[in-house]
């Protein structure tokens, strides 16, 4: 079983976190390891006014979209998991990443 890992790049906005992701991820790909890049909030239309609204929205408000934003990104996420590790995902576990098991991530 092969081994993965899980890299979190949080920074402040526009300080590049996007274009060190896009870096990144092209150089793990180009060295043949399966790579999902993800952001948060997500390009959905939620994520966008979550992303885009941050002088309409603060605190508990802007912290409650983005939270809201995320069973977009757990799909997303799980989709192009199963595609990379070719397992199978039941429409119960949309929002689950296998962490231990046979089609762990370990």
């Amino acid at each position: 079983m092969s081994t993965g890992f899980f890299l979190a790049i949080d920074e402040p906005s526009g300080i590049g976190k996007s274009t060190v992701t896009a870096a990144l991820a092209r150089q793990l790909a180009g060295r043949g390891l399966p790579v999902l890049a993800t952001k948060e909030p997500t390009v959905s239309t939620l994520g966008s006014l979550a992303r885009f609204g941050t002088d309409d929205y603060r605190s508990l408000g802007l912290a409650c979209l983005v939270a809201a934003d995320r069973p977009d990104m757990n799909i997303a996420a799980n989709s192009s998991l199963k595609a990379m590790l070719d397992i199978p995902l039941s429409s119960s576990s949309s929002s689950t990443i296998p962490l231990s098991g046979p089609h762990s991530l370990e």
